[in-house]
């Protein structure tokens, strides 16, 4: 087709969210000289591909991040570390063990391939080309993230249990997460952020060693400034910390209107 491909695999992000420092790993990056594709990969079946559904399970009966929500929030990610424009991001979910997958999600820009049309579907979003960007800094930039990402498989897996638990422990009573993996939270003493606490002397804190609710939200400032807030969930109704006030990653960022949908690639 004539054109240059750059393609980064394995690349962890570095980000921080109420959650606390935190990692992205994205599978793949491409890069070509008018589009960045963010990749995930998945060989797993499933019982359900509802592409809404959070989270999906598996046919063992374990529960794992739906790959397309996976997706969007590693776009985010990306989008938001290099100052990129989500419109110029493409991401695409390439489940290997399926055919006949619905082409578009419910996300802009977003498309979900199976092994049935995944070589004409990749050539397809190569060959729409309406411009030339220049990417050189940002590949420099990739390259250097890739090399450092190497040897780091164990933290990010540590780092996206942790964070599994603690939405198990936040979700609602209708089963829904309380907060994005993106998202922060201002401290009402201070201007630092809320982060949560999930370490055991929180279950002390709390006064039941053996409390299910061993989790708290304090200021990311303590102790270096003293500042103690610490909010712990509230049990009434199972609705947890519906009292905190998120920020999500699309104010912060001033993505203020809805991203707009780029090309027709499968049109």
């Amino acid at each position: 087709m004539g054109k240059t491909v750059r393609v980064f695999n394995h690349v962890i992000l570095d980000f921080y969210s109420v959650y606390g420092k935190r990692t992205a790993e994205i599978d793949h990056i491409i890069v070509t000289d008018d589009k960045i594709i963010i990749g995930e990969t998945k060989a797993a079946n499933y019982v359900h591909t509802d592409y809404s559904e959070v989270p999906w399970t598996l046919l063992s009966g374990d529960t794992t991040d739906n790959p397309i929500v996976q997706n969007h929030y590693h776009k985010q990610v990306f989008c938001s570390c290099f100052g990129i424009p989500r419109e110029r991001v493409i991401t695409v979910e390439f489940l290997l063990e399926y055919s006949n997958c619905g082409l578009r999600s419910q996300y802009p820009n977003d498309y979900v391939l199976g092994k049935d049309n995944l070589l004409k579907g990749l050539c397809l979003l190569f060959s729409e080309s309406k411009e030339t960007l220049n990417f050189d800094e940002l590949c420099k930039q990739l390259e250097r993230i890739e090399a450092a990402s190497v040897g780091r498989e164990n933290e990010h897996e540590e780092n996206l249990k942790e964070v599994r638990e603690i939405e198990e422990k936040t979700r609602t009573r209708d089963k829904h997460y309380r907060f994005k993996r993106t998202d922060i939270a201002k401290c009402p003493l201070c201007d630092g952020f809320l982060v949560f606490r999930y370490k055991p002397w929180v279950k002390k804190k709390l006064g039941n060693i053996n409390n299910t609710w061993n989790i708290a939200l304090g200021c990311s400032n303590y102790p270096i400034t003293g500042c103690n807030a610490f909010i712990t969930p509230r049990k009434d109704g199972g609705q947890g910390f519906d009292d905190v006030e998120e920020i999500h990653i699309e104010d912060r960022m001033e993505w203020t209107i809805e991203e707009r949908h780029v090309g027709d690639h499968f049109g």
